[in-house]
């Protein structure tokens, strides 16, 4: 067989072969599909037909091309027959199975911002993860009623580890009030589970990851300077004196506007060193901690409407458990282990002392060596991201003991300032580059969002779904078989006519 000959044959095969390739891999499926139920040896299954081909399609193509669902329902004689993937279940099976794929689509379309869980110990660990990292904004948790969920002991949890017992309790420990503010009014696990999500917006956290590295940094290298003779006694009056002399005390601006634009931390008492009442006790209750000694934030509650969801604090301070006693630490009030009144506390579970503690005020810090261990704190390299500018904002506020029932309003400036009610909300919006992002953001009582004067937010409304597409295209090898085919004619004419002389070859005469 001569060369020639052989390469017709090559090429003719590889042809083929392109050809056999691309009739099996190219499913466009361009029409759409049919359902009809078929009964096989007493089974009910479901045929899937390409219109397009008028032949049998697979259920794995099927939701592939044309994203039919895994459980579905149709009529026969009618009654309505239950399917997942095509075959026949029972109702019970497709009402559990439905719910699932439900939460599964759910948690699809949030992405990142979705945790999906089957399990109690899997939400708790949605919360856990969520709040333990710090993490700011709009969170989707995703899941079926119908799986192993204890619902009562989730709200329990959550309540109890990133809430208070009750809305009026006003004194926690630095894990439960530092890092971010508690929820005093639970959650609602009804309208969740209905939803088959919950919800969760955190713009109640207070601190950034980034800034938590900081001063974890900081305050561990802090932390000699600052215990005098190593005495319980010495270790308060040193944090004491530390923070008031080097923290400057900020306008309040508000409960809600402070806490956006983080002037609540403890970052920004002990690394800015400038914050409000409720900074400066975080900080200090923070370093207790880390010194081992137990110690308290107390708010002084003006504010708590579990039907509006309302809630205000005046003030905020410190009580310090020192010979078994505690005692009272007002850092902007300048109180030093003052006594307490029975009434200040939202139960009577401390052993408080109702009169000052004497003591020297008398103790030595080296400044000087603390300020060069600040500074190459700050120097450690984070992307720290500050919350939004606050706003400012106006209040009056009556005090009376925890229990009371004082309702009071707050009202906020807006743009033209005139006042209006302020809630705080996340809005989905667009960055510069147009990554879809989540922003905490405070709206007036007319539906405008309040910005800074720099900040614009675009509201997105619809997010694309794939599965809302009929079908999803894959690669057209068609763009490659019709070129080669087209290619391999035209080489082929071209090789018969230059054996036939008719081109190419002619010997000069």
């Amino acid at each position: 067989m001569k060369v020639r000959n052989i390469f017709y044959v090559f090429f003719i095969g590889c042809v083929i072969f392109l050809t056999a390739f691309v009739l099996s891999n190219n499913k466009t499926y361009s029409y759409g599909i049919l359902k009809q139920i078929k009964t096989i040896n007493n089974a009910k299954i479901i045929e899937y037909i390409d219109t397009d081909t008028g032949s049998s399609i697979s259920f794995n193509d099927a939701k592939k091309y044309f994203g039919v669902s895994t459980y579905e329902e149709l009529y026969e004689n009618g009654n309505i027959i239950y399917f997942k993937e095509g075959k026949e279940i029972n109702h019970q099976e497709f009402i559990k199975g439905k719910s699932s794929e439900q939460a599964d689509e759910l948690a699809s379309l949030y992405g990142k911002n979705a945790y999906r869980v089957h399990t109690t110990a899997e939400f708790l660990h949605a919360f856990d993860d969520i709040y333990q990292n710090l993490k700011i904004g709009e969170f989707h948790i995703a899941f079926s009623k119908y799986e192993a969920i204890d619902f009562d002991q989730v709200a329990t949890y959550y309540q109890n580890t990133y809430g208070v017992k009750s809305y009026y309790q006003n004194y926690y420990n630095y894990q439960t009030k530092g890092m971010w503010e508690p929820n005093r009014f639970g959650i609602n696990l009804n309208n969740a589970i209905n939803n088959g999500e919950l919800v969760l917006t955190t713009t109640n956290i207070r601190l950034s990851g980034n800034e938590r590295v900081v001063v974890e940094d900081f305050v561990n290298k802090l932390l000699p300077y600052i215990q005098g003779n190593g005495s319980d006694y010495e270790k308060i009056l040193a944090t004491y004196t530390y923070i008031i002399k080097t923290t400057s005390y900020i306008v309040d601006n508000g409960f809600t506007n402070d806490l956006l634009a983080s002037n609540t931390s403890v970052y920004d008492a002990l690394i800015s060193r400038k914050t409000t009442c409720i900074g400066y006790s975080i900080a200090f209750s923070y370093i207790m901690d880390k010194l081992g000694i137990e110690s308290y934030i107390v708010d002084q509650i003006t504010e708590a409407d579990e039907a509006t969801g309302s809630f205000a604090s005046v003030h905020t301070y410190n009580v310090v458990k020192l010979n078994n006693q505690f005692y009272k630490i007002d850092l902007t009030g300048n109180i030093f282990l003052g006594g307490l009144s029975n009434t200040e506390l939202y139960d009577n579970n401390l052993n408080i002392s109702t009169t000052k503690y004497n003591g020297t005020m008398n103790i030595n810090i080296d400044f000087a060596i603390i300020d060069n261990i600040l500074n190459s704190s700050k120097n450690i390299k984070t992307t720290t991201t500050r919350k939004a500018e606050a706003t400012t904002t106006t209040k009056t506020y009556s005090y009376s003991i925890p229990n009371g029932k004082i309702s009071t309003t707050t009202k906020k400036a807006n743009s033209n300032n005139s006042t209006a009610d302020i809630k705080t909300s996340i809005v989905t919006t667009k960055d510069s580059e147009g990554n879809i992002v989540t922003m905490p953001v405070e709206i007036d009582n007319n539906g405008e969002i309040i910005t800074k004067e720099s900040g614009e937010y675009q509201e997105v409304t619809n997010v694309p779904n794939d599965k809302d597409n009929k079908k999803k295209k894959t690669f057209n090898y068609n763009f490659i078989l019709f070129p080669l085919l087209f290619i391999g004619i035209i080489t082929l004419i071209l090789l018969k006519l230059k054996d036939k002389g008719i081109i190419g070859n002619k010997k000069n005469k």
